[in-house]
């Protein structure tokens, strides 16, 4: 996407925000489970909970690049005259 489009439409800068945050999230989420495997190897209890957390994690990645796709796809039919 690029910077003008994320201008123009605030939605779509939401979406790709929404995005950028989660892409954090999920990168902290794997350095604490590769923390986790290096020091406390024991502890099964903690890494099921982070293992699921980065599970809900992908799936709000996948679920906002389908809607930050849908969002792209209809500004651009809107901009070339298509009825959506």
């Amino acid at each position: 996407m690029d910077e003008d489009q994320r201008d123009r439409d605030p939605e779509i800068a939401s979406v790709y925000n929404q995005l950028i945050i989660e892409n954090k999230v999920k990168l902290g989420i794997q350095n604490m489970l590769q923390a986790h495997d290096t020091f406390k190897k024991g502890d099964v209890s903690n890494k099921q909970k982070m293992e699921q957390e980065l599970i809900t994690s992908n799936n709000k990645l996948a679920a906002l690049t389908k809607e930050l796709e849908i969002r792209q796809k209809l500004q651009t039919s809107k901009k070339i005259g298509l009825k959506v």
